[in-house]
């Protein structure tokens, strides 16, 4: 059942759709990053600030530098794939994170928590992105819950980077089920996919990364 739920995301978001589903953080409408055409409707539906990027949902980490022009070293490479793996539990995450420039900011950040990560783009090809910001936020999904290996399912497709603000309109409150949902997008949305288990109440980290610097942004 799961699988066929994912593969109607999958439809849905190529054909430059709107979709809710959930996320490894809260019910999520999303659209393809790649898809100019849905990112404006998302803005519009959702009454977005035109001005404020979104979250970008990202299947691995080879695709953040091979895909949207992020600069590669090796010390970046290290700490987001030790922040984003589902391997390390969050006390193997610190023994390996506090011998790296991440240790400034270490013993405040909750290693149990989605962590989101803003990084310099400044390639103008991804203007729909980080809306001449030069930065944008990405988050490999968390799978410790049904909710994080659905979008993580619906990522490991042809569809492999998504924004993913949370579903509500500007300013309300977080729809909790796809019945609230409803009630914000109506027909605007093409598919809804409620959670799969109780979703979490926290938003994720989101921390910045520049020239070699950390910093806690929430």
């Amino acid at each position: 059942m799961i699988n066929k739920k994912v593969q109607s995301v999958v439809e849905v978001l190529g054909r430059g759709e709107l979709a809710v589903i959930p996320t490894d953080t809260v019910l999520g409408i999303v659209a393809d990053a790649f898809c100019e055409r849905a990112i404006e409707k998302l803005y519009k539906v959702r009454r977005r600030n035109e001005k404020k990027p979104c979250i970008v949902l990202v299947s691995d980490i080879y695709l953040i530098f091979d895909k949207f022009s992020i600069l590669k070293t090796n010390s970046l490479e290290e700490i987001l794939g030790c922040l984003w793996s589902s391997e390390l539990n969050s006390r193997e995450k610190y023994e390996k994170l506090k011998t790296t420039s991440f240790s400034k900011i270490l013993d405040k950040v909750d290693l149990n928590r989605p962590i989101s990560v803003v990084l310099d783009c400044f390639d103008e090809k991804l203007s729909h992105l980080h809306l001449g910001t030069n930065t944008i936020a990405f988050r490999i999904p968390r799978i410790d819950n049904l909710n994080g290996r659905f979008v993580r399912d619906v990522l490991n497709s042809p569809i492999s980077a998504i924004i993913a603000p949370s579903a509500n309109l500007e300013g309300e409150s977080i729809a909790r089920s796809i019945e609230e949902a409803r009630e914000y997008f109506g027909l605007e949305v093409e598919i809804y996919i409620d959670n799969l288990e109780e979703p979490s109440k926290n938003v994720s980290h989101v921390l910045k990364y520049t020239r070699g610097n950390w910093s806690i942004l929430r």
